[in-house]
Parts: C-alpha cells; structure tokens; sequence
C-alpha cells in the first residue's frame, strides 16, 4: 500500500518492495518518528531511482528504506518536484492531478464524494484521464 502523503518530508520504500525492485541500497541506521509517537527504522537509501509517473514523465528520486511493516510514502518535496496537486472537488471528491509538459492536467480521484442521500458514488478502478479545462 501506498500513502501520498503531503505533509511528510521523505520518499519512504519498505525493504521487501526495494529488495523485489532490486534498488541499490546505501546503508544507514536512523529512526524516524511519525506525528502519533510510533517509530520506523530506515536502513537504507536508494539514490537516484527511476520511476514511471502516470502521466508518462520519468523521475529520478532518492527513496528512504524501511525495516518491518510500514508503507510506501510519496512526500511533499515528491508532489512539488512532479508539479502533482492535492485538492478536494464537490463533484469530484479528492483528486489529485499531475500537470504534463506545464499543457495537459491526468487526474485521478482518490476518495469518491458521499451524497447527501448517504449513497457514495463507486468507481471499479482508478485511472488517468485527461481533465478538461
């Protein structure tokens, strides 16, 4: 499971998903503690991954790794480096959205809205669509 994460200060991997992925891992021992007090020990660094965004731009990031059973983290500095925006619609519910080449918006909804007859409104799957301005 992923988190996006707008108020963390790190790109976190866990260490099953860097071993499966093959990343490069530089060796570290710190811990890191979360806003309610638990600790996360990072091991390791992975400099300069390459990850496919869904918009189809490439990045190369530096990833965090994790011991034990946490979860992927896409922090702040990731969203502003990827020009990615959080923002919550009535219509749409919380989306976020991925500008391409500073011309086309992808966006994708995240939570759907729950109506006022308390019925929310399902989607199957998520995916990338073009947003129309």
């Amino acid at each position: 499971m992923e988190l996006v994460d707008a108020g963390s200060e790190l790109k976190i991997i866990t260490e099953d998903a860097a071993i499966k992925a093959s990343l490069p891992n530089r060796k570290l021992n710190m811990n890191l503690r979360g806003i309610g007090g638990h600790t996360t020990s990072l091991i390791g660094l992975s400099e300069l991954t390459q990850v496919l965004l869904p918009s189809g731009q490439e990045k190369e990031i530096h990833l965090f790794i994790s011991k034990g059973a946490a979860h992927t983290v896409l922090g702040r500095p990731f969203l502003e480096d990827n020009n990615i925006r959080l923002d919550f619609s009535h219509k749409q519910g919380e989306i976020f959205s991925i500008k391409k080449q500073m011309v086309e918006d992808y966006v994708c909804q995240y939570a759907n809205p729950i109506y006022g007859d308390g019925k929310q409104d399902h989607q199957e799957e998520w995916s990338f669509v073009q947003w129309e301005k």
